[in-house]
């Protein structure tokens, strides 16, 4: 009886690593296609966990955090006022900084505690941030760089397949994420990196077709 071979996707990229700056990119970041936010289709789905802050961050909020009130939810307000708007627990993790104490945010009724529910939606501190223009202080480096992270020297994608910015089926017209997420990218890897990537995905492309 013959082995059954499962058929690949073909993604028109060859399988070779592409490395940036010693940055190992994963191959999702190429060939997953990825929409842009759609708050009221995903209803916050990214925002069901509370993200990661280190102690710079939780002191830039703690300065905040009396004028992010009145944007907050109440029952969010009343929980942080309470108890704080970090958990108590620590978490660490290996390409962390080893000088900070890192927290997970909490969350209320299932969602972040600065996750807003006015008619926009989206994030209490990003808002904040956009409109005193305190750029990348207070929302979290998972949340702004989301889907992506850099984990040591891996530029990784979120496995969240459930998630309909990052479902496949939904996403057949959308660009590829590292067209989509080009400025997060740029944030990691610099305009020069960002061209690099591009230059090493063009020539994966020609060679594929050859």
């Amino acid at each position: 009886m013959k082995n059954a071979v499962k058929k690949k996707r073909n993604t028109g990229l060859s399988s070779s690593v592409i490395i940036v700056k010693g940055i190992r990119i994963a191959k999702e970041i190429i060939s997953k296609k990825f929409s842009q936010c759609d708050l009221h289709a995903c209803k916050h789905a990214c925002c069901h966990q509370g993200a990661l802050v280190g102690t710079k961050r939780i002191k830039e909020i703690k300065k905040h955090l009396p004028k992010l009130f009145p944007m907050m939810r109440q029952e969010a307000v009343a929980l942080v006022k309470r108890k704080g708007f970090h958990l108590d627990s620590i978490y660490s993790r290996f390409d962390l900084n080893q000088g900070h104490v890192h927290h997970y945010i909490r969350v209320c009724k299932n969602r972040c505690v600065f996750l807003a529910y006015d008619d926009s939606g989206g994030c209490v501190l990003q808002k904040y941030a956009a409109k005193h223009n305190v750029k990348y202080v207070l929302k979290p480096d998972g949340c702004w760089s989301f889907p992506i992270d850099l984990i040591g020297n891996r530029l990784v994608v979120y496995k969240w397949d459930k998630l309909p910015c990052l479902n496949d089926a939904k996403n057949k017209n959308s660009p590829p994420i590292y067209k989509t997420c080009k400025n997060e990218i740029i944030d990691f890897l610099g305009k020069d990196g960002y061209a690099q990537l591009l230059d090493k995905v063009k020539k994966q492309l020609s060679s594929a077709k050859e």
